[in-house]
């Protein structure tokens, strides 16, 4: 998170945003589960658990859309023997409706 979601103003790492006063702890606590969904990934990863991997890469993007994230989701997707991989979203389109996508788990597959 770089900014608040209600103000704009620059995240400072405190709980509340220094200038609206608004409680940003949900939203630090989704970026924490994120990022340790996606180091729970890396590890899998690494002991060659690439079914694993996906699971846990997929539980971080359902959370945080990250570069990091997406790319070791498709390449542990690539090597568990998945046929389907997510389609990342669009700029510029907001929310989960993507025309030719449907949910799979936590995560938007191609149909």
């Amino acid at each position: 998170m770089e900014t608040c979601p209600a103000c704009k103003a620059p995240f400072k790492g405190r709980q509340t945003c220094h200038r609206c006063k608004s409680d940003l702890r949900p939203l630090i606590a989704v970026a924490e589960r994120a990022a340790a969904c996606l180091a729970a990934a890396r590890a899998a990863f690494a002991q060659n658990d690439y079914h694993a991997a996906c699971g846990l890469a997929c539980q971080s993007l359902a959370l945080k859309r990250s570069g990091e994230a997406e790319s070791l989701y498709r390449y542990a997707g690539l090597l568990s023997g998945r046929r389907r991989i997510i389609r990342p979203v669009p700029a510029g389109r907001k929310g989960n409706r993507i025309t030719g996508m449907k949910a799979f788990g936590k995560c938007a597959i191609l149909s």
